[in-house]
């Protein structure tokens, strides 16, 4: 009897030791599976985003130079050291930190060329601090009402 009674345990401790082993299993497999499904919504998010890429908007008005530097603070496209106006002749000095901002500033310039025309554009890479160093005259044809 004792034999039997002995073996009868092992037994019920081997069977409980195989529903523990389970539900532990059960448990990370659910974390596992929960995992996976939040990793697969952000790639999806990210892929969005990635398609999706903020650009600037289009500003197109009637424009004259003193909202196209309000452009440049406001998007933060640039360092501007400089302003001069003589006439309708405006002479801008910008520090760019890249050149996909001078891009910007450019598409801004041709959206509103009935109002702006380029007169003269030097650009000058400075290596030492990477930045590109822009001089951008102007010729303001913007008539207040």
């Amino acid at each position: 009897m004792k034999r039997r009674e002995l073996f009868l345990i092992i037994i019920i401790l081997i069977l409980l030791a195989f529903s523990w082993f389970y539900f532990i299993y059960n448990i990370k497999r659910k974390q596992l599976i929960s995992i996976q499904k939040e990793k697969i919504k952000i790639q999806e998010e990210i892929r969005i985003l990635s398609n999706n890429k903020i650009e600037l908007p289009k500003e197109i008005n009637n424009s004259n130079y003193e909202k196209l530097l309000t452009f440049i603070r406001r998007y933060n496209l640039a360092e501007i050291n400089q302003v001069k106006n003589l006439d309708n002749n405006i002479t801008i000095n910008l520090v760019l930190s890249n050149e996909e901002n001078l891009l910007n500033i450019l598409d801004y310039i041709y959206k509103n060329q009935d109002f702006l025309k380029i007169n003269a554009l030097d650009i000058t890479l400075n290596e030492e601090q990477n930045n590109l160093l822009v001089n951008l005259t102007l010729i303001n044809l913007y008539l207040p009402p």
